[in-house]
């Protein structure tokens, strides 16, 4: 535990942080969106329930991919229902190497209760072989 003054109330402890690595793949409605897996960077932060994410990922393989985009392997399930009732969480997305780098940044949700980001304005038709995608975000976990 974690505290600032060690006469404040369990309240005030900082009893649950962890931090680790995890994968992340990537798929699209149809076709292959291959992950180089030396270069599937993700790293995450979990402070109570609020879990901070960054990702580095290469896509090497890339056949016939078309429509959404999903990444899978967020390291917590995000939580069922919030109390302020966001059914939803944003996610920053930055795709380089293809056209839809000339996007710009792009946006992913993170849905209820899932480990999955799904990618929103960009769909893999877009994408080629040789492409980096960044993503960093921030969910509560369940």
């Amino acid at each position: 535990k974690f505290t600032a003054d060690i006469s404040s109330s369990d309240s005030d402890t900082l009893d649950d942080y962890e931090e680790g690595l995890f994968d992340f793949a990537a798929t699209s409605a149809s076709g292959t969106i291959g992950i180089n897996t030396d270069y599937n960077e993700a790293s995450y932060v979990k402070i109570g329930s609020i879990v901070h994410f960054q990702v580095r990922l290469h896509n090497n393989t890339f056949s016939g991919g078309d429509g959404t985009v999903t990444f899978t392997g967020l390291p917590f399930t995000s939580v069922a229902s919030l109390t302020e009732n966001d059914d939803q969480v944003p996610v920053l997305i930055y795709v380089v190497g293809s056209s839809a780098s000339d996007r710009g940044a792009l946006a992913g949700l993170i849905g209820e209760g899932v480990t999955t980001v799904v990618a929103y304005a960009i769909d893999a038709d877009t994408w080629d072989n040789d492409v980096d995608i960044y993503m960093q975000g921030t969910y509560r976990a369940a």
